[in-house]
């Protein structure tokens, strides 16, 4: 599954950078930014405590992400995102073998922080983004709700079209890569989780 969301990926951005602009040249961006997009992923976890690898958490994910905004140069937009990633019952393996999760089990992964958007051309419908900020990672079941703070980083290329001519509404693809860095603790135990989130997503923007 992760390698066909990484071809899907690839072929997305193929698309997306592909695209005509001279479709796009009604396309005006300009003022107040909002962003929707929701879409799958795919995250992997690589644990790691005293320096050596404790085993793999992974698994498809439900992506939702909001963007506020505005424009404060040509084509260059700036504001603040929150991002969730959710996956239920992860897949944990350790040394290459896998080990049953438990079915209650489910990790969230979200973070909040500021954002850039870039359109090239500003009558364009391409964009860049990236944002960072904190991330909080937390790991829930029947049985355990424990959570920890760490940094996140993405980064990723999407592309908008108008819904109208006459309308500031466009609805578009965006093709991300987010990483986050956490500790967590564990009663006596601390493990370093690094963890990476590939998104495929469709969006809803007014700009």
């Amino acid at each position: 599954m992760k390698h066909l969301l990484s071809l899907a990926l690839i072929a997305a951005a193929a698309v997306i950078t592909t695209s005509s602009a001279s479709a796009q040249e009604a396309v005006r961006h300009h003022g107040f930014q909002f962003r929707y997009a929701g879409g799958i992923g795919y995250l992997i976890d690589d644990e790691t405590s005293l320096g050596a690898k404790d085993g793999v958490v992974e698994g498809l994910t439900i992506e939702n992400s909001l963007y506020f905004g505005g424009f404060v140069a040509r084509g260059f937009a700036i504001g603040g995102a929150v991002e969730d990633h959710y996956l239920h019952r992860p897949q944990l393996s350790v040394a290459g073998r896998s080990i049953s999760a438990d079915p209650s089990s489910h990790l969230n992964l979200a973070s909040v922080g500021p954002y850039l958007d870039f359109y090239p051309d500003p009558k364009g419908g391409l964009h860049l983004t990236v944002n960072g900020g904190v991330a909080v990672l937390r790991l829930m079941s029947d049985s355990v709700d424990i959570s920890s703070n760490g940094m996140n980083l993405g980064g990723g290329v999407g592309y908008d079209w108008r819904a109208r001519s006459s309308s500031d509404w466009n609805v578009g693809l965006l093709a991300k890569l987010s990483y986050s860095n956490v500790d967590f603790t564990v009663g006596r135990n601390t493990s370093n989780e690094s963890v990476l989130v590939k998104s495929l997503m469709f969006s809803v923007s007014y700009h």
